[in-house]
């Protein structure tokens, strides 16, 4: 009796989303992406500028990290990164260590860093309403992304412990050139699910290309005999048989 016991009360567990201590649930968080700029230096071709801005759609919020919880960012920091989707190569994060966030209360969570070197994270901030992020300088950007996107997508994550915010912008972009050191777009709504950036990459299934279709070798047609010309051997014969009978 107590066997059945705990199996029902570990069934229970698991259909209303409990978890055991120690065990983390990872939570993906697709949202919009308000408005997203890159800024390169065109004689060195390193990034100078990256900029994001969510807003909440009217009516709603963003879940934020719970004070104490697996994903408050003053005990487990976080990571940025900004990538081009698809792509072969490695895109590489930002670390956000726990000393340079703090709480803004029930409001959300805040990180000032130092906008350059190897912390390049100017401001984070991660409210119900909205989530901005300023990075600046050459470790701003992974070495995976250039100008210009061209015909790919661009991808942002903000992962603090368990939960992964994501947006994804798609073409067409307001700006997007290497010459310019400029690329700039706005308005992309929430991705259906946050993509898997370092995951393989789908290739295209080869189109069979059609056997060609034989073509019969054309009926040859009877060659036409000509006539015999004019003083031949035959014509020849016929008169000297002509001559005999007179």
């Amino acid at each position: 009796m107590r066997l059945h016991t705990t199996y029902t009360f570990l069934l229970l567990a698991l259909l209303i989303g409990w978890t055991l201590p120690g065990i983390a649930t990872a939570i993906d968080i697709p949202i919009r992406g308000s408005s997203a700029i890159v800024r390169v230096d065109t004689r060195t071709g390193n990034p100078r500028l990256t900029k994001l801005k969510s807003k909440a759609p009217k009516g709603s919020t963003i879940q934020i990290p719970a004070a104490g919880g697996s994903s408050d960012p003053t005990i487990t920091g976080g990571t940025y990164r900004r990538c081009t989707f698809p792509s072969t190569g490695e895109c590489e994060t930002i670390d956000l260590p726990p000393s340079k966030w703090r709480s803004l209360g029930p409001k959300g969570w805040k990180y000032i860093g130092a906008g350059a070197g190897n912390d390049p994270c100017r401001t984070i901030d991660v409210r119900g309403k909205r989530i901005g992020i300023k990075c600046k300088g050459a470790k701003s950007l992974s070495d995976q992304f250039t100008l210009p996107v061209g015909v790919n997508s661009v991808v942002d994550e903000l992962t603090l412990g368990d939960i992964r915010y994501c947006t994804k912008f798609d073409r067409p972009f307001r700006k997007d050139s290497f010459r310019r050191g400029h690329w700039r777009s706005k308005g992309s709504p929430a991705p259906a699910a946050c993509v898997e950036i370092d995951g393989p990459i789908p290739t295209a299934t080869p189109t069979p290309t059609p056997a060609p279709t034989p073509t019969p070798d054309p009926t040859p047609q009877p060659t036409a005999t000509a006539p015999p010309p004019y003083g031949s051997a035959s014509k020849a014969f016929v008169n000297q048989a002509r001559s005999l009978l007179h």
